[in-house]
């Protein structure tokens, strides 16, 4: 008790540290009774502070502490002497990675200073020191994806399977969570974001390794603008052994993308049944988020849907190149096919990409324009309006109305012993809901089992159909 906001919890020598608004602080059993006697301060010098502070704290492999404010990343030494910036600040951070020799990945929530969409930056490191991407950023993050990032961690786990060697991060605001794959073009470092199965409980914040097993647990809450259906969770992701191939590696070319699978792959679908769009999102200094738009053209709302002109395996079948004539650098890239495993089970792929620079082009494709941009221009603007009503006024001018001519949905009249799933259905989730939560999506709503899981009669306020 008596601790000042204690937002960030590590445990360094065998000793839990806390950090709080102002110090971090080191807790030490002095008796042994298994209890707390005794707070030490570490730091010998005032830490940032800032409305948004402190959401994690983390150790790099020397011993180094890590934590994150709005104005920035910033790195402390295991002695508490001697405090250094790494990172540029972000709205409203929330979760920290760190990998062994201190790179870092931040996140910065969607909304103004200049975040169309929440993203994933990194740390000032060597590997980055030549990156052309704006404010040292990793991934764009698709909104339907994840709209507000929980932490993230490195792993370096044989015990964890395919993914072992990959980054994974977890979704507060989804409730979900994904492997992200890191690769460098040309010195400037670019991601992909794979989604995985299964969701929390509750929106996820923090996620940690387990060393005696090398399994992730995740811990969650509700708060903010998420899909919780409980107050708080904590959740095993196990690694069950299976051999279903995992994407795993990646690099992008002027002319197509080459993906790398943890187990060899059986027939693959022709071209025309791959799926294959980009869209971009506008980074403005004074509006809420952004429409998805255009990677060509920034003042058309939608994707780009891209042709995928050829694919062609290695010869240990872990490998597949993708020709797509026309691939643009752009802040988000989906590709999604239905794969099989070399037995013949199936194998979806669905993944992201964030391309910031695109190098020359592979051999195993058609050259593509000499004109052709390579590298990701962010679009801007001062001010980009308000995203909800750019997109009433687009889709009612698509549908020749005028916006202030809207019709109004009828108020329905309706005693709470009177609403069964029918009336829910035909009322709120055929209107409004289905579109986004049909078959197959996350969240789906389509029957009364699905509907009742976000339902708590006992507590309706905390009813994500409430």
């Amino acid at each position: 008790a008596g601790l000042d906001m204690p937002m960030g919890l590590a445990v360094a020598g065998g000793a839990p540290h806390v950090l709080t608004r102002h110090h971090l602080l080191r807790l030490d059993d002095v008796d042994g009774n298994g209890e707390a006697d005794a707070v030490r301060r570490i730091n010998r010098m005032p830490l940032p502070t800032n409305v948004e502070h402190g959401r994690d704290l983390r150790l790099d492999g020397t011993g180094r502490f890590y934590f994150q404010t709005a104005k920035g990343i910033h790195r402390l030494s295991a002695d508490g002497t001697a405090l250094e910036s790494i990172g540029g600040g972000a709205r409203n951070p929330f979760g920290l990675g760190v990998r062994a020799d201190g790179l870092t990945l931040s996140d910065s929530s969607e909304g103004n200073r200049e975040n169309g969409t929440c993203t994933i930056y990194e740390s000032d490191h060597p590997e980055n020191a030549r990156s052309v991407a704006k404010r040292k950023r990793l991934l764009y993050l698709p909104r339907g994806v994840d709209n507000s990032p929980g932490s993230r961690v490195f792993l370096n786990e044989k015990r964890f399977g395919p993914l072992g060697q990959s980054i994974v991060g977890v979704s507060f605001g989804n409730g979900g969570w994904y492997s992200i794959l890191r690769e460098s073009a040309d010195g400037t470092p670019q991601a992909a974001i794979v989604p995985q199965r299964g969701w929390f409980s509750s929106g996820a914040c923090r996620v940690a390794v387990q060393p005696a097993d090398g399994q992730l647990w995740v811990v969650g809450l509700d708060g903010w603008g998420d899909y919780a259906v409980a107050e708080g969770s904590l959740h095993r992701i196990r690694y069950t052994g299976r051999t279903t191939p995992q994407l795993v590696g990646w690099k992008a070319w002027r002319n197509g993308i080459t993906l790398e699978f943890s187990a060899p792959l059986g027939e693959l679908p022709p071209p025309a049944e791959w799926f294959v769009q980009q869209w971009n999102y506008v980074d403005s200094a004074t509006s809420y988020g952004s429409p998805e738009v255009s990677a060509r053209n920034a003042e058309v709302f939608g994707h780009d849907r891209l042709a995928v002109s050829a694919v062609t395996v290695a010869e240990d079948r872990r490998s597949l190149h993708l020709a797509l004539p026309g691939l643009h650098p752009a802040m988000c890239t989906q590709i999604n096919a239905r794969l099989a495993a070399d037995d013949g089970s199936a194998a979806m792929l669905d993944a992201y990409f964030t391309l910031q620079h695109l190098p020359l082009d592979a051999e195993w494709a058609a050259p593509a324009p000499p004109d052709r941009p390579r590298r990701l221009v962010v679009p801007e603007r001062k001010g980009a309006g308000d995203t909800n009503q750019r997109l009433i006024e687009y889709f009612d001018h698509r549908a020749g109305r005028k916006s202030a001519q809207r019709p109004l949905t009828p108020a329905v009249s309706i005693q709470p012993d009177e609403i069964t799933y029918g009336w829910i259905r035909e009322h709120l989730l055929v209107p409004h809901c289905l579109q986004c939560h049909g078959p197959g999506m996350p969240h789906e709503l389509t029957n009364y089992q699905a509907v009742r899981a976000k339902l708590r009669p006992e507590d309706p306020e905390k009813s994500t159909l409430h």
